[in-house]
């Protein structure tokens, strides 16, 4: 269980993590196309993975 723990961690916290400095990294060089990617893609897997892991954390048992 605590490598299901490890994994949605990295991938939610990293997520977030990688898409907030990708998306302030291209808001801060007059919008660079890939960053903007980038963070897209970034935030797209945190967000993904969000339900998952508070569907993980609130049915433990």
């Amino acid at each position: 269980m605590f490598i299901v723990w490890l994994l949605w961690i990295t991938v939610v916290i990293g997520g977030f993590y990688m898409g907030i400095g990708s998306a302030i990294g291209s808001y801060q060089k007059d919008y660079d196309i890939p960053l903007a990617l980038n963070a897209l893609i970034y935030l797209g897997c945190a967000f993904y993975g969000l339900p998952k892991f508070i569907k993980f954390i609130f049915n433990r048992k």
